[in-house]
């Protein structure tokens, strides 16, 4: 928390915060402890990309998906050609929901893969 006199206090937002120890503080170390940390944001937006993009998909794949299995419950739908087109859709959205599954098991790695000169 932080206090301004005129409005009280702020709540100020938590950011990451990554410390490097290095003894030798030299340009080349900074700047290569610079592109790791550029590295390891680009690598946190993209899997924060695919998350959001992987929720979004999966809405209207389930909905399609829950037509698809009345459709095929209903009696009224005889025509052999029809359940067995149905069927073919019901499996392709179960396969596209087990992929978009696998891709929320994707995260960032827990430290950086390079080594600081």
């Amino acid at each position: 928390m932080y206090r301004n006199e005129t409005r009280g206090l702020i709540a100020l937002p938590r950011l990451p915060i990554l410390v490097l120890i290095r003894a030798d503080l030299s340009p080349v170390t900074l700047s290569a402890s610079s592109a790791l940390i550029m590295e390891d944001e680009r690598l946190h937006a993209m899997v924060e990309l695919v998350r959001r993009v992987r929720h979004d998909a999966n809405n209207p794949i389930t909905a399609a998906l829950g037509h698809v299995q009345l459709l095929l419950g209903d009696p009224a739908v005889t025509d052999e050609e029809v359940r067995e087109s149905l069927k073919v859709v019901e499996s392709e959205l179960r396969r596209l929901t087990e992929i978009l599954r696998r891709l929320n098991e994707i995260r960032p790695p827990s430290t950086p893969n390079a080594k600081l000169g």
